[in-house]
């Protein structure tokens, strides 16, 4: 009897050594999870194009180890998914600009392939984080078919205070939009726009000014990236650019999405001319602050004041010396 016992008590040991195991990892992964949450921030105070591109693959490659591990956890699916659209979005799409501006364009193996690739990616990530807490896409989709829909669907199963289901849902539409915006000839996806503008406007509504005005960039290039018969409107798309570039006068993504999105297409060179010259000046200022200087300049403290706005500089910079290069064939 006391051999049994004591395998018994050995066995129940054993059991709760393993328990505590797994409990033990699960808590570090929430804590590193929590950990790379926040420090994904950091990525936002990079001043240098090249820096981030080559950084950022590799920190997104250590969050999905650890999802690995731990397939549902909201804060590692939602920085995967913040990781992959902001890559797309500051990287592959301003590659894309360049070869779609050369009329270099490539199908198969070029920096639109790779935009696509990327995109994806990042919506596989905001489509498990959305199952997570109980959401599938179809339901997105039939939530459209009653006024306010999504939106109910949406506060019923996230919360509309929590920056990570905030972050989780806009970055899931910005990805969802550039990837609708990189293939506008596939009407299949087209078909899928108004899920994109749905997310982004339970967002808005719980957080109007989030992320240096990103709702405005959002609705600006939707309005303007449609032709009228299919809903545009180029004079709301005009006024939600020009509101953002009047609230957020340091976030110079304001005035090359307003270039971008709405003054070329309209091959509006007399207004494209006036932005140029606020960006030259940016032009400037960003490659004086590339190097280190004991003395800052006024004009410089005012525009990288706010460290956070960094990176959404850099990629309008970067864009631009694109845009300037290519100028007489735009206009």
């Amino acid at each position: 009897m006391g051999k049994v016992y004591t395998q018994w008590a050995l066995f129940t040991a054993l059991l709760l050594l393993t328990s505590c195991s797994s409990l033990i990892k699960k808590m570090a992964l929430n804590t590193t999870a929590s950990l790379l949450s926040d420090a994904s921030k950091e990525m936002q105070t990079e001043s240098s194009y090249t820096n981030f591109k080559v950084a950022v693959l590799a920190n997104i490659k250590t969050v999905e180890a650890l999802l690995f591990l731990d397939q549902e956890n909201e804060e590692l699916l939602v920085t995967a998914l913040k990781g992959y659209a902001g890559y797309s979005f500051v990287v592959n799409e301003t590659e894309y600009l360049e070869e779609y501006y050369s009329k270099k364009e490539k199908e198969v193996g070029g920096s639109k392939e790779q935009l696509i690739s990327n995109y994806s990616k990042s919506l596989n990530y905001g489509m498990r984080f959305l199952k997570v807490r109980g959401i599938q896409f179809n339901q997105l989709q039939d939530s459209l078919k009653e006024t306010d829909g999504m939106d109910q669907l949406l506060t019923k199963k996230l919360d509309g205070e929590s920056m990570l289901h905030l972050e989780g849902v806009m970055y899931l539409a910005q990805s969802l939009g550039g990837l609708i915006n990189v293939q506008k000839n596939d009407m299949r996806l087209v078909y899928y726009a108004p899920v994109a503008k749905g997310l982004f406007d339970w967002v808005c509504k719980n957080k109007p000014d989030m992320v240096f005005g990103s709702c405005n960039l959002f609705y600006g290039a939707y309005e303007a990236g449609r032709p009228k018969m299919l809903g545009g409107n180029p004079q709301l798309a005009q006024k939600y650019f020009e509101e953002m570039i009047a609230k957020y006068p340091h976030n110079w993504l304001a005035r090359l999405g307003y270039i971008q999105y709405y003054l070329i297409p309209l091959s509006n060179e007399e207004e494209y001319k006036q932005q140029a010259k606020f960006l030259d000046q940016a032009l400037l200022l960003h490659q004086a602050q590339l190097k280190w200087n004991p003395v800052v300049e006024p004009q410089a403290q005012e525009a990288f004041a706010e460290n956070q706005i960094r990176l959404f500089q850099t990629v309008a910079i970067e864009r631009y010396k694109i845009i300037k290069k290519y100028e007489k064939e735009l206009f």
